[in-house]
């Protein structure tokens, strides 16, 4: 099934918007950070910058939660890993990430998360 059209536009925002979240979102270090937008319909899509880890294949890990108005409640939530990030180069986790949100955009309701490489772009 395909994913919803909520989700489908709340991933696009976050895509849109890509190059103006705060560079410390896409750094490799243990800074948690969270930019939220809203919806034409008031559902909020947040996304979280949860952790990094150093030990074994380093990673980043993203979490996206959309919540629609009037709820407590997220209604979709989506994880990315960006397995190898660029210890120097925030850009490359970004568009690591940018990758991951196009991947989720295309796939169905099903897939819940999505796994980047950042040394191979």
């Amino acid at each position: 099934m395909a994913r919803n059209e909520i989700a489908r536009s709340g991933l696009s925002v976050l895509l849109d918007n890509l190059s103006v979240i705060e560079q410390r979102s896409f750094e490799a270090t243990t800074t948690r950070t969270h930019t939220s937008y809203l919806l034409g319909d008031g559902t909020e899509v947040t996304f979280a910058k949860e952790g990094f880890t150093r030990s074994g294949i380093s990673n980043i890990h993203y979490v996206i939660t959309l919540v629609e108005a009037g709820s407590d409640t997220a209604k979709e939530k989506l994880t990315i890993y960006v397995r190898n990030p660029s210890p120097d180069d925030p850009s490359v986790n970004r568009r690591a990430v940018g990758n991951a949100l196009e991947y989720l955009m295309s796939t169905g309701d099903t897939i819940r998360a999505r796994d980047v490489d950042a040394s191979t772009l």
